[in-house]
């Protein structure tokens, strides 16, 4: 393969680093909500049975109402903003390396 050939997924690869500084601050948002809240009410912040599946569902655990939740009784914390760097960098970057890759292959 050439490099004109492996840069869509150069590009894809350099967006995977936005996936994983969105996930590592998204768990560190809910591990912080999650020392104040009991037991019950803890925030599924990963997925491993049918019931957080079910939990994660419920309004109380919707994503933006976490996010509020954090900015709202953690102002001061970079973490609300170093999660939607993340996330547009991973777009961003997924979209330029699909756009690169459609250019490739059907132009």
């Amino acid at each position: 393969m050439s490099g004109r050939e492996l840069m869509p997924f150069v590009i894809l690869g350099i967006g995977g680093i936005g996936s994983v500084v969105a996930m590592v601050a998204w768990f560190d948002i809910a591990d912080a909500l999650n020392r104040h809240r009991p037991p019950d009410d803890q925030i599924p912040v990963i997925v491993t049975s049918i019931r957080d599946i079910e939990r994660s569902m419920e309004p109380r655990f919707r994503h933006w109402r976490i996010l509020r939740e954090f900015h709202r009784t953690n102002p001061e914390s970079s973490l609300y903003y170093w999660y939607y760097a993340g996330t547009a960098w991973s777009f961003l970057f997924a979209i330029l390396g699909f756009g690169f890759f459609f250019h490739l292959y059907w132009h």
